[in-house]
């Protein structure tokens, strides 16, 4: 029988493996750590409640009345018009990738139909006005997507 000859490296080979999955253990470690320490925050609110309110929420965007409005962000000013005097129009801003910043502000009429509001937003980026106004016995949605310089 022959007698095989020991190579000195041959035992490194164990270290090497603890060491290939030490290696594959820091990276997961440095990817855990990204997504806990980057994550914003942005889920729905009660999720469950909304989803079961969702087919009101289609028929009243439905019977809403099909008006004619223009909005538009500029400046630091939102301004829509719709063609109505009278009305009470707020507007719901809304930072769509971080949460925490999102505020209300009520828009003042100004004259022939058009609301406004100086918006203070507190980020530079990408901003969602949800836009409602009710008079008498209507309302009207709309929502508008803008971007802060």
């Amino acid at each position: 029988m022959e007698e095989r000859i020991k190579d000195p490296r041959d035992k490194w080979i164990p270290l090497y493996f603890v060491m290939f999955f030490a290696v594959v253990a820091c990276v997961d470690a440095v990817f855990v750590y990204k997504a806990i320490s980057t994550q914003t925050g942005v889920v729905t609110d009660r999720p469950y409640e909304k989803g079961l309110a969702y087919n009101k929420f289609l028929e009243e965007a439905k019977n809403q009345p099909q008006m004619e409005h223009d909005i538009r962000y500029d400046n630091g000013t939102l301004r829509f018009s719709f063609g109505v005097e009278g009305a009470n129009v707020k507007a719901s801003i809304i930072r769509p990738v971080q949460a925490g910043y999102d505020f209300d502000v009520e828009l003042v009429h100004v004259g022939d139909g058009v609301y406004q509001a100086d918006l203070n937003a507190p980020l530079a980026g990408a901003w969602t006005a949800q836009v409602g106004a009710q008079w008498d016995d209507k309302k009207f949605q709309t929502t508008h997507n803008f971007i802060v310089k």
